[in-house]
C-alpha cells in the first residue's frame, strides 16, 4: 500500500468516527421527522457504533502497517484486513446516503450537505479498491 492509499485511509478513518460522533452527540439532528423523530435511534446508534468502531481498526491497522518496515507475511495479513475495514466503511456509508438523499428530494429539511461526508468516504474507499485490484489483478499492464 504506497502512501497516497495511506493517507486516503486516515481520511476515510478520520471522517467515519467524525460522523459516528457527530451522530452520538445529535449534531446531526433529525429534526425533520417532525413527530417521527426518535423513532430512528436505535438503528442511528447500531450505525454509529458500527463507524466508530471500524473507524478506530482502520487507524490502528494503518499504525500498525507503517510499523513493518520489510515486506513479509504480517505486513501484507495488515494490508488485508485494513482493505475489510476500508469495504465495511464503504457499505455503511449506502444507507446514509440513500436516506439523506432520499429524504432532501422527496422535500423534507434534510440537508443534502449531511450525505456529502458520507459520499466523501463512499468515493474515497471506491478509490482506493480501484486502485487496489487494478495494481494487483492487472499488474502485467505496468511492466
Amino acid at each position: 500500500m504506497d502512501q497516497m492509499r495511506r493517507s486516503q485511509a486516515i481520511w476515510v478513518g478520520l471522517i467515519s468516527i467524525l460522523l459516528s460522533i457527530g451522530y452520538f452527540t445529535n449534531f446531526i439532528g433529525f429534526s425533520f421527522l417532525g413527530h417521527e423523530m426518535g423513532s430512528q435511534d436505535s438503528y442511528v446508534r447500531v450505525w454509529a457504533q458500527t463507524s466508530l468502531l471500524l473507524g478506530i481498526c482502520l487507524l490502528a491497522l494503518l499504525g500498525l502497517f507503517v510499523l513493518f518496515k520489510r515486506e513479509h507475511f504480517l505486513k501484507k495479513t495488515v494490508e488485508f484486513f485494513i482493505l475489510i475495514c476500508i469495504f465495511l466503511l464503504l457499505i455503511i456509508q449506502l444507507p446514509p446516503v440513500y436516506w439523506w438523499v432520499f429524504m432532501g428530494i422527496s422535500g423534507a429539511d434534510a440537508n443534502f450537505l449531511i450525505a456529502l461526508p458520507h459520499f466523501i468516504v463512499l468515493c474515497i474507499s471506491v478509490k482506493i479498491y480501484a486502485v487496489t485490484i487494478d495494481r494487483r489483478f492487472f499488474s502485467s499492464y505496468y511492466k
